[in-house]
Formats: structure tokens, C-alpha cells, sequence
């Protein structure tokens, strides 16, 4: 009961390497968080045929790992805001993505829209775009941007369906669409909205939406079971929750200890807790970082590889960066997983992006 091949090597996600075009594809991204878009093109074989251009951050601690741990972002070219940075002093790129703050847009968040401030960052990631004219972008939010902001959400397809060629025709070619982390391998939901947009210099094939594929069992993300018993977590709102699910599970005629159920025991009363089966709950950067999500056939919290796993992310490879001495807590990190992409989404866009775009050519 072990998870054997790292999330890269499994079948559903492995790819032939392709043959490159001539050009390096500089990379950019914006909200850029654990650099999801790299490490697809680490797992699709490309990223020595890459180089980042910038990442940007917002959070001082997502800034140090990047540089920490990716060759090619230090202090010059790790941006710490993209409203206060000038797009002018940006460097361009050829990829571009944005994972752009979701807490305007969630259904769990205030909800507040382009009235949070944050919610108008997307709008600042628009002016790069029509500035820098990369060949081909993604930008990713909750699937909440779509059920309800759609005024928004309109704006922001309008908005860069808008963005004119020298022959006054649309620049680039955009198409969105809702996707789950589950229906695409991995043992997560994770409903996300992703739009793709490109620039098509010469006829191709044009970008295809990948098909779901049939989704690993949840055994193949988790670290083994070692069999500790009678572990209880610190937190009261934990514990009381732990015994609520307790009970649906034995009312669902369940197995404790055996059956794969995983429990959001971090919940407030007025959201409740609750179970998922085979399959974990969706990673947040709240859940994550204060261990919310109960493996209860293995009778402990959800540990940092399992997350890492779950977002397609493979086996721990992060360093931990350290200042005055001191080293990054663990925990930090496991928010940066919350907040993360679902690689194993991104490497199925991204294999069929960049041949749309012309950057790269397939064998």
C-alpha cells in the first residue's frame, strides 16, 4: 500500500519527449506560488529547453522558496507585486500563466468580487498580456469566477478576446472551460476554471480541451501505513469534528481503518464537516497548512508528501530556504500547497498548448 511511481511517472501523465522548436521558451508567471507551470515542463521533458523570464509573488516567504529552489529566479527577476510593478520593467516571455487571487471569487471566501481589491489583479495580468504579447497564456481561478461572477468573468474573456492584431483582427485565439483534478487522474476535487489563450502565427492544430481520464486510486498518492494507533489531533474543533464523522461513517455502514474515507475535521459548525471516499477533499491553503484533512485508514492527518502528490506535484522536492539561520517551517510550505496548481492539469494543457501556439513542434 504504497504509492511506487512518483505522480510523473504513471501512465496518465506520461508524454513522448518532443521534438523543439529552435527558440527557448522563456517562461513568466504571475501569482506564480510553488511555479506550477514549470514543473509541467519539467514532467513533459521540456524545461531544458526553458528558462524563467520572472515569477511574481505577493507572499515574502513564496518569494524566498522560489529562489531557493529554481534555478534562474533570484532577487533581479522575482517580482514581490504585479499591481505596484511597472508592465514596462516586466520581462517578456513566450508562456505566460496566472493563477490570480481566488478569494474574491469563492464560494466559501466573502465573495466580494472586483470589490476586493484582489479580484482586479487579473486586470493588471490583462495589460501584461496586451503589452508583452506572449505567444500563449493560462490563467486559473476557482470555478466560483464562472457560477458567480459571471459579469466578471465576461469582462475578463472580453478583455483579452479584445486584445487586436496589426490587422485589426483578435490577437489571440481564447477558450475557457471548468475542470476537476479527479477527472484528470489524480485523487482530488479541485473544480478550477482555466482559460487558455494563443497566438496562431501559421495554420495548426488548433488547442483541444484534454479528455478526462480514469482517476488513480487514492492508495497511490499516500505515503504507507504504518499502523499508529490511537493518534488524536491537538485541536478541539478537530476532535469534536473527528467523532461527528466518526458516526457517518459507521451510519454509511463503513470501516474504520480500512475504508479510504478522508474527513474535513477543520471545519466550522456553520460549514460542517464531512467526508469524500476515495478520493481527498479540495486542498486550501487553510486546510493544508493546519492539517484539516483526516486520512482515516490511516487513523492520522494528511502529511506533507500526500499533498504534494495530490496536486500532482510527485514526491517532496522542495528545499526549505532559511534566513537569519532559521528554516522555513514546514508548514508554510504545506500552504503553498493548498494554493498551488494541480500539475497533472497543467501538464495535459500545456501538451497541447504549446504546439498551438508554435512553440513547440511534435515528433
Amino acid at each position: 500500500q504504497t504509492c511506487a511511481l512518483p505522480i510523473w511517472e504513471l501512465p496518465l501523465v506520461r508524454h513522448p519527449r518532443p521534438t523543439m522548436a529552435p527558440r527557448t521558451i522563456r517562461v513568466g508567471s504571475f501569482c506564480t506560488g510553488l511555479d506550477g507551470a514549470w514543473q509541467a515542463l519539467e514532467q513533459l521533458g521540456l524545461d531544458d529547453r526553458c528558462r524563467h523570464a520572472f515569477a511574481c509573488d505577493i507572499c515574502p516567504n513564496v518569494r524566498e522558496m522560489l529562489k531557493h529552489n529554481f534555478e534562474g529566479l533570484d532577487d533581479k527577476n522575482v517580482i514581490p507585486d504585479v499591481v505596484k510593478a511597472r508592465t514596462a520593467d516586466i520581462p517578456r516571455c513566450d508562456l505566460l500563466s496566472g493563477g490570480f487571487p481566488c478569494q474574491p471569487f469563492s464560494l466559501i471566501g466573502k465573495g466580494e468580487g472586483t470589490d476586493d481589491p484582489r479580484g482586479t489583479v487579473v486586470y493588471k495580468i490583462i495589460k501584461y498580456i496586451r503589452e508583452a504579447r506572449p505567444k500563449a497564456f493560462f490563467l486559473e481561478n476557482v470555478s466560483g469566477l464562472v457560477t458567480q461572477h459571471k459579469e466578471t468573468f465576461e469582462n475578463i474573456l472580453k478583455a483579452l478576446r479584445g486584445i487586436k492584431g496589426a490587422d485589426g483582427s483578435s490577437y489571440y485565439k481564447v477558450v475557457w472551460t471548468q475542470v476537476n483534478t479527479k477527472d484528470h487522474g489524480v485523487a482530488q476535487s479541485r473544480p478550477r476554471c482555466y482559460i487558455v489563450g494563443y497566438h496562431e502565427e501559421a495554420k495548426r492544430d488548433s488547442f483541444q480541451w484534454p479528455a478526462p481520464v480514469k482517476m488513480r486510486p487514492l492508495e497511490r498518492f499516500l505515503d504507507p501505513i504504518k499502523g499508529a494507533k490511537g493518534i488524536l489531533p491537538s485541536s478541539g474543533v478537530k476532535r469534536s469534528n473527528l467523532r461527528i464523522l466518526h458516526k457517518k461513517i459507521k451510519a454509511k455502514g463503513g470501516k474504520l481503518g480500512k475504508d479510504p474515507y478522508v474527513g474535513d475535521v477543520q471545519s466550522s459548525p456553520s460549514f460542517g464537516a464531512h467526508l469524500t471516499l476515495g478520493y481527498s477533499p479540495c486542498l486550501t491553503r487553510s486546510r493544508a497548512g493546519n492539517g484539516g484533512h483526516w486520512l482515516f485508514n490511516r487513523n492520522r492527518e494528511m502529511s506533507t508528501r500526500d499533498m504534494l502528490r495530490l496536486q500532482g506535484l510527485g514526491a517532496i522536492r522542495f528545499r526549505l530556504p532559511a534566513k537569519n539561520g532559521v528554516r522555513m517551517s514546514e508548514r508554510k510550505l504545506r500552504q503553498m500547497i493548498g494554493n498551488a496548481f494541480s500539475v497533472n492539469i497543467v501538464v495535459r494543457i500545456l501538451s497541447r498548448l504549446l504546439p498551438a501556439a508554435g512553440l513547440r513542434s511534435e515528433e
